[in-house]
């Protein structure tokens, strides 16, 4: 009788392989979760973020009069009740600024678009972040 040898992996190699293999889909697992939480920080950061930044807008606008909303809904004008000062709030490139005078000030970054929607009491505001997660929020007159 002629014996053949044939060559093939021990139970021992397989065993060693199944667990790299279930080492290597561990971690992608886990990378896959950390990467999810950190999604999920960052929209409760733009949620938190686009919050402020309409606390900031009524706070801002508490001592001033609406002038105007740009047709567009991309500006909204305000004035001081004697006249003498403005603010406005308008979008610059990933961000929403605001002038007050001469000053420049950003009050919200990675933004993709702003648009302010005027209202009989107010305005109707919805934000776009880079990551196409959008926000709708109102922002009442100031009363007098």
């Amino acid at each position: 009788m002629i014996s053949k040898k044939f060559k093939s992996f021990t139970l021992i190699e397989a065993l060693v392989s199944l667990i790299l293999l279930g080492l290597v889909c561990l971690s992608f697992q886990t990378g896959v979760q950390q990467l999810q939480q950190v999604e999920k920080r960052s929209s409760a950061s733009q949620i938190a973020d686009f919050h402020t930044f309409l606390l900031l807008l009524a706070k801002e606008t508490a001592d001033f009069h609406y002038v105007s909303t740009i047709s567009t809904g991309e500006s909204i004008s305000y004035t001081a009740a004697t006249g003498q000062m403005s603010i406005n709030f308008y979008p610059s490139g990933q961000l929403i600024r605001k002038t007050l005078n001469s000053g420049h000030h950003p009050l919200l970054m990675r933004v993709k678009s702003f648009r302010a929607t005027p209202t009989n009491n107010g305005h109707e505001i919805e934000v776009t972040f880079l990551n196409e997660e959008t926000y709708l929020g109102y922002l009442p007159h100031p009363t007098p």
